[in-house]
């Protein structure tokens, strides 16, 4: 995995394997992809991405135009924030993008439940998939 910790962190980073659905939205283009959350922390997580760019929309530029958004599916419910993306770097064991990103969804519900989240994570550490219902939407 490559090492997206050149500083320090806020809030302390916890193993997960969890399934989410990166929801990328603009004017002329609305796709949605399925990531694997390898962890996640109260202020953000960390995914793998096959590109870094969909369609010329570059995932790093898309979060800054509120354009990303991430549907996680926890074990305990669903969490759904928009993010962006602050790092990312390509990981040769994944073939896959590995890349951070911030939530920007400052809403107290959201921040409520990430923050209960992270507290009770080694209760909630067994692998989440994306629901069969939302497979075929997506």
């Amino acid at each position: 995995m490559p090492n997206l910790n050149q500083r320090k962190r806020r809030h302390k980073r916890f193993d997960v394997y969890w399934e989410a659905i990166l929801e990328i939205e603009t004017k002329e283009y609305h796709k949605y992809i399925p990531v694997p959350l390898l962890n996640m922390s109260k202020s953000g997580v960390l995914f793998y991405a096959e590109n870094i760019s969909y369609n010329s929309h570059h995932l790093a530029v898309a979060g800054h135009d509120n354009a990303l958004n991430i549907i996680i599916y926890t074990p305990a419910k669903e969490l759904d924030s928009k993010i962006a993306v602050k790092r990312y770097a390509w990981d040769d064991e994944f073939n896959a993008f590995a890349v951070g990103a911030e939530f920007k969804d400052t809403c107290p519900k959201n921040k409520e439940f990430t923050s209960w989240l992270v507290k009770n994570i080694k209760h909630y550490h067994q692998p989440v998939f994306i629901p069969e219902e939302s497979i075929a939407y997506y």
